[in-house]
C-alpha cells in the first residue's frame, strides 16, 4: 500500500491555523502533523480495501437488528471498520445460523445505528458537533480504531468546529481515554493562563473526576512555582504519539 503524501495530512492544517498554533505554543510539526500523517497511513488501508467492496452487494448482506429495526449491511465492509462486528460475524453462534445479528446496549438506539452507517458509507455523512459523540460512544463500543481517530481529529479541530475545550477535555479523559485529544490540550495548556481560563475557571472543571482534578491541581502548582517538571512531563513511554502499542494514556491508565 502506498503511504499517502505529506501534502495529504497538511490538509488538516491550514497555514493560518499553523501560525495561531504555534502562537499558542503547540508544536503542530510534532503533534497534529505527525499525527494526521499515520492516520492518514493506517486509513489508506482500510480505504483500498473498502474500494473493492460493494456495500450494496446482496449476497454479502447480513442483519443487525437494533432496539427492533433491522439494518441491512454489508458484512465485509462493517469488519473493515469495526473489530467488534468482525469477531461477531464470525463466531459460530446462533446470530449467524439465523443471519440476524441484534445489538442488546441500552443506550445505543436505531437513529445512533443508523448515523454510524451514514458516516461510514462511501456517501461520508460529516462528523459534526450534533452527532460527533454519539459516533465516539459506537466507535468505542464497536471497538473502531479509524472512526475514533476520524473523530479525534475533529474534536482538536476547535476553533472551525466550535468546541468548547474544557468539555472537550472532560469527554477525552473521564468519559473515554483519547490520546490525541488529551496530548493536544495538555501541550496547548503549558500555557498556565490558557490552563485556568479554558479549564480550571469554568464549570467544566468541576465536572472533572477527582483523580483528574488532581493531576489538572498537580500540574497548575508545579508550573506556578517555576518547576521543571510541567513543561518537561511527558506521558507514559506507550502513550508518546506514534508509539506502538496504544495501550495507555496521558494518565497511564490502560485502553481498551
Amino acid at each position: 500500500y502506498q503511504t499517502p503524501s505529506p501534502k495529504c495530512a497538511l490538509r488538516f492544517i491550514s497555514s493560518s491555523r499553523y501560525a495561531r498554533m504555534r502562537k499558542n505554543r503547540v508544536d503542530p510539526g510534532f503533534l497534529i502533523y505527525r499525527c494526521a500523517v499515520n492516520f492518514y497511513a493506517r486509513l489508506s488501508i482500510v480505504i483500498e480495501d473498502l474500494e473493492s467492496i460493494d456495500p450494496e452487494d446482496e449476497d454479502d448482506a447480513t442483519v443487525v437488528v437494533v432496539k427492533d429495526e433491522e439494518f441491512y449491511v454489508s458484512a465485509k465492509y462493517l469488519s473493515l471498520w469495526s473489530h467488534y462486528f468482525r469477531a461477531y460475524f464470525k463466531s459460530d453462534m446462533k446470530e449467524k445460523r439465523d443471519g440476524r445479528y441484534p445489538i442488546s446496549d441500552a443506550d445505543i438506539f436505531a437513529f445512533d445505528f443508523r448515523e454510524l452507517l451514514m458516516v461510514i458509507l462511501p456517501t461520508q455523512k460529516p462528523i459534526t458537533q450534533r452527532n460527533f459523540f454519539r459516533l465516539l460512544k459506537m466507535a468505542q463500543r464497536f471497538d473502531m480504531p479509524e472512526l475514533t481517530r476520524k473523530i479525534e481529529l475533529f474534536m482538536i479541530d476547535f476553533e472551525r468546529n466550535e468546541l468548547n475545550r474544557g468539555k472537550v477535555f472532560r469527554i477525552a479523559t473521564d468519559v473515554y481515554p483519547l490520546k490525541l485529544v488529551q496530548s493536544a490540550l495538555m501541550h496547548r495548556w503549558a500555557d498556565l493562563g490558557l490552563l485556568q481560563k479554558e479549564l480550571i475557571q469554568t464549570e467544566e472543571y468541576a465536572k472533572l473526576s477527582p483523580e483528574t482534578k488532581i493531576f489538572v491541581n498537580q500540574r497548575f502548582v508545579q508550573a506556578s512555582i517555576g518547576s521543571d517538571d510541567f513543561h518537561g512531563f511527558q506521558p507514559p513511554r506507550s502513550a508518546v504519539l506514534g508509539n506502538a502499542p496504544h495501550d495507555e494514556d496521558w494518565f497511564g491508565r490502560r485502553i481498551g
